[in-house]
């Protein structure tokens, strides 16, 4: 197994089995994983959000409270699992380069964004501005999925961009029942 980054930011990943297959053998063994490099941070954070979220459940289990449970269910699905597939895709998807300030415009927005909502939600009850928290968090959401949908402009039309893009118009969708259900 071997992994290397080519001169254009590109990580390579080749899983071919060493121990000298050759052949039709050789290329049925092969599972090739090519991606951006500049998606690695959206990969790493939304894989820690998923630890924390476990530390967090794990330190609340014996009284866990609406929030707790809320806020696991928020670091697992959305910044987790919604992060890392956002991310890895869009480094898999993008035909055309990256710019920085467009890479970390998107992650800066989304966990930003995220940490407002996570934040604004458990201050529900303490302070009376919470829901302007939430709002923002939300709202910045809004340009975070635009940017993500901007990285892979041009990209081959096909099953793995629509489901990207219909994973990045659920979170549009969601985000203003979201903001609606902060508020009740």
């Amino acid at each position: 197994m071997t992994a290397g980054t080519r001169g254009d930011g590109v990580m390579e990943r080749d899983a071919r089995p060493s121990g000298g297959a050759r052949g039709e053998e050789a290329r049925a063994g092969t599972v090739s994983l090519r991606f951006a490099r500049w998606s690695l941070p959206f990969i790493a954070v939304g894989a820690a959000a998923v630890v924390g979220a476990g530390v967090l459940a794990a330190a609340t289990a014996s009284r866990p409270t609406e929030f707790t449970v809320w806020a696991n269910a928020y670091l697992v699905l959305v910044v987790g699992v919604v992060q890392i597939v956002l991310g890895l895709a869009a480094g898999v998807l993008a035909v055309r380069p990256a710019g920085a300030a467009v890479v970390a415009s998107a992650f800066v927005l989304f966990n930003a964004g995220s940490a407002l909502v996570i934040t604004g939600t458990g201050l529900d009850g303490v302070v009376g501005w919470n829901v302007a928290l939430v709002d923002v968090g939300g709202a910045a959401l809004i340009p975070a999925m635009g940017l993500f949908l901007y990285l892979v402009r041009g990209a081959r039309s096909g099953a793995w961009l629509h489901l990207y893009r219909i994973v990045v118009a659920v979170i549009l969708v969601s985000m203003p029942i979201g903001l609606i259900l902060a508020r009740i």
